[in-house]
């Protein structure tokens, strides 16, 4: 709570200090915005978000003295990208709070699933014995294995006694 009063009063100060200035307020409001959302959602505990959080509140501030240096073009880049990374690190944070919650469901799931095969676990039925050749290779010949009904010779159909002609 005490970060978020903080970055209020950044923000407050910040657009005090750009009151005449040329950054843009609408800018600064959506990059102090990332930055307290970032925050706010625990993005300092992850090392991406933390590292462009860490960008956006130093280029923020590099904005802010380079405009009071007079030079409003580079303040202007400079802001462009301290929103860049506030958003990213915003973007960041939310994908891995997004992928912890999503952990928790999996985990939810299995102890959901252990509890139904708990609780439906019978004795399973006894399987009936396989015969002594079950699971040997069949001692079956091709000619075995061909039906009656297929040709005999390459003369004659399956049809009997309809010949084929040759090329057929």
């Amino acid at each position: 709570m005490r970060q978020h009063r903080i970055g209020l009063a950044l923000m407050a100060l910040a657009l005090a200090a750009c009151g005449s200035s040329g950054l843009s307020r609408q800018q600064l409001i959506e990059t102090h915005s990332a930055i307290d959302a970032t925050k706010e959602i625990g993005g300092h505990e992850h090392p991406d978000a933390r590292l462009h959080l860490k960008y956006a509140t130093d280029q923020l501030e590099a904005a802010q003295r380079l405009m009071e240096d007079g030079e409003e073009e580079d303040a202007n880049h400079m802001l462009d990208r301290a929103q860049a990374d506030a958003e990213l690190a915003l973007q960041i944070a939310r994908t891995e709070v997004g992928r912890k919650q999503a952990e928790a469901a999996q985990e939810e799931i299995k102890t959901l699933q252990g509890d139904d095969q708990l609780q439906s676990a019978q004795p399973e039925p006894a399987q009936p014995e396989q015969p002594a050749s079950a699971g040997r290779e069949s001692s079956v010949t091709p000619e075995q294995e061909r039906p009656e009904s297929q040709p005999e010779a390459l003369g004659e159909s399956q049809f009997g006694d309809v010949p084929m002609e040759p090329g057929q």
